[in-house]
């Protein structure tokens, strides 16, 4: 079961990083949004 939960946690990293590039970046875009 916890490989499944690490594989499900996997995908939304891919999506999040799909989303925001990693990174400092990724914290600052949650805060002050610069790009719609």
């Amino acid at each position: 079961m916890a490989r499944k939960e690490q594989r499900r946690g996997t995908e939304i990293r891919k999506i999040a990083g799909s989303l925001s590039p990693p990174g400092p970046d990724y914290r600052l875009t949650e805060q002050s949004p610069d790009e719609p």
